[in-house]
């Protein structure tokens, strides 16, 4: 697999995907901050039916290898698509956190929880989630300014994992799983907060999501994601009920689908979260039907990965961090979600070549 699709930095990214999209019937470029463009592809099919939605950096830093995911889409998979199936792109869909290395948006808000309807829906609506949350807000949330890693190291772990044995000892896991990553929206300071309106991002992707969807019959959006899961391997997940005929057609594809619509206790990986981009995109599709579903490419394992998130957040709000400090905080972070490796980076494409060969088949899109 090509590791030449991939980029080191977004403007490189922005620049290949545009050059490859020269021959598309419609392109959209939506200015967000600064320079910083969401950029959107849109083939027509001549007699359309269905729609392969697929978007990238929705985490902003993940959309390094969602964006190399969308070129090898349309190197490999854009001439095969039968003449009733549409392939819409949608590049850096966070182009702030894509240009820095960040996963939340120039707002500090993690896009993939604040996709929602009204504004009594930014709450989680649990007052147990809320309270677990304010008890682990001081490990999620150091109030200081980073030190040494050892240091930090030993802070976090000493902390968290007693919290985790216990939790798996009396079956909360789960819960504690929702707290920390299901979206939080009382502390613009910490981790995984979804806001308290609509983001710019948002309002572009339901123009977009609303506009290529209206008269059609079938949308397969699929999310690109980073981070979660075992090193090279996929987590598989859906916005679709777990008894819905979209979710076992999906699970007919690939048997390890997770719906997020869940308790989170099915899975090491998944967790109950509220407002994320393909539960929205199920509520505004102008099409009769929709799967809604993304992978994840595992990269470190799931507690390291926190500790690098706090880690990020923490130099964020301190920055009188030494800058020696900040760096390797920096370089860290983006090495957890977005790997060096080569071997990584061609597994990934090859991970999401294999699921789309499925995809194809499964829904007689070529």
């Amino acid at each position: 697999m090509k590791t030449s699709h991939y980029s080191e930095s977004y403007h490189e990214a922005r620049q290949k995907f545009l050059d490859a999209t020269t021959d598309a019937d419609r392109r959209f470029h939506d200015p967000i901050v600064d320079d910083l463009t969401i950029d959107t592809a849109v083939y027509e099919a001549p007699n359309p039916k269905n729609i392969l939605m697929v978007v990238s950096g929705t985490h902003g830093v993940e959309g390094y290898s969602g964006s190399a995911v969308q070129l090898h889409i349309l190197e490999r998979f854009k001439d095969r698509l039968n003449n009733e199936t549409s392939l819409v792109l949608i590049h850096a869909l966070n182009p702030y956190g894509f240009h820095h290395k960040k996963r939340v948006n120039h707002h500090r808000v993690d896009l993939n929880r604040t996709f929602h309807d009204l504004p009594a829906d930014y709450t989680t609506g649990d007052e147990s989630i809320d309270a677990a949350f304010d008890a682990l807000y001081p490990i999620l949330t150091p109030r200081r300014t980073r030190g040494a890693g050892w240091i930090e190291s030993l802070r976090f772990y000493g902390s968290i994992l007693p919290l985790v044995i216990r939790s798996k000892r009396s079956g909360t896991y789960g819960a504690v799983k929702n707290a920390i990553a299901g979206g939080q929206y009382r502390y613009p300071d910490a981790p995984f907060y979804g806001g308290n309106g609509a983001e710019k991002e948002v309002e572009v992707f339901h123009r977009i999501l609303t506009e290529v969807t209206e008269g059609q019959d079938h949308l397969l959006l699929l999310d690109c994601h980073t981070g979660l899961g075992k090193r090279g391997e996929a987590v598989y997940f859906a916005a679709n009920a777990p008894d819905s005929d979209a979710f076992k057609d999906l699970a007919n594809i690939e048997p390890s689908f997770t719906s997020i619509v869940t308790d989170g206790t099915q899975s090491d990986e998944i967790y109950e979260a509220k407002g994320t981009l393909v539960q929205y995109a199920l509520r505004h599709t102008r099409s009769r039907y929709a799967s809604a579903f993304g992978l994840d490419i595992g990269t470190i394992p799931n507690i390291p990965l926190l500790s690098r998130i706090i880690a990020e957040n923490q130099v964020h709000h301190h920055p009188d961090t030494p800058e020696p400090i900040a760096r390797k905080v920096q370089n860290e972070f983006t090495e957890a979600f977005y790997p060096s490796s080569p071997h990584w980076r061609a597994n990934t494409l090859k991970l999401y070549d294999d699921f789309l060969e499925k995809l194809v088949g499964k829904f007689g899109l070529g």
